[in-house]
């Protein structure tokens, strides 16, 4: 096993193996960090992607001044919270389309959503929260 130095340098350096290794070790908390955002867990594997390829371009960014991981969860956070924006705007358009009178976009109706990591008892709690999250 390579040290995460090491596989940080080989990955500026464009080293597939690097690249899979780094998927591989943190797929797992992208993909939930994302999904506690977003809420659907379709969109939570798609924007998992997105956070690795933005991770595969913007490696020479990584000064090493924090931990990779605390750089990696910040991407995905944001890459999550420019989704939720995204969506948000697109839902004011279709609501001003409406208004005038344009066909706009069908509302996006949002499914009662419970992450999986929550259990039987606590998924009204979980819904409670989040609600007032969103």
């Amino acid at each position: 096993m390579i040290n995460e130095t090491e596989l940080i340098e080989r990955l500026k350096e464009g080293d597939e193996t690097a690249f899979k290794t780094i998927v591989e070790q943190w797929q797992d908390m992208v993909y939930n960090t994302i999904l506690g955002i977003v809420q659907n867990e379709t969109e939570a594997e798609d924007l998992a992607q997105d956070v690795f390829i933005k991770v595969f371009e913007k490696i020479g960014t990584f000064k090493g001044d924090a931990k990779f991981s605390t750089w990696l969860y910040r991407i995905a956070t944001t890459t999550a919270l420019d989704h939720l924006r995204s969506k948000k705007r697109k839902k004011r358009f279709g609501f001003l389309q409406s208004l005038s009178g344009g066909t706009g976009e069908e509302k996006e109706q949002i499914p009662d959503f419970h992450h999986p990591g929550v259990s039987l008892d606590n998924k009204e709690r979980a819904a409670v929260l989040f609600k007032a999250i969103e």
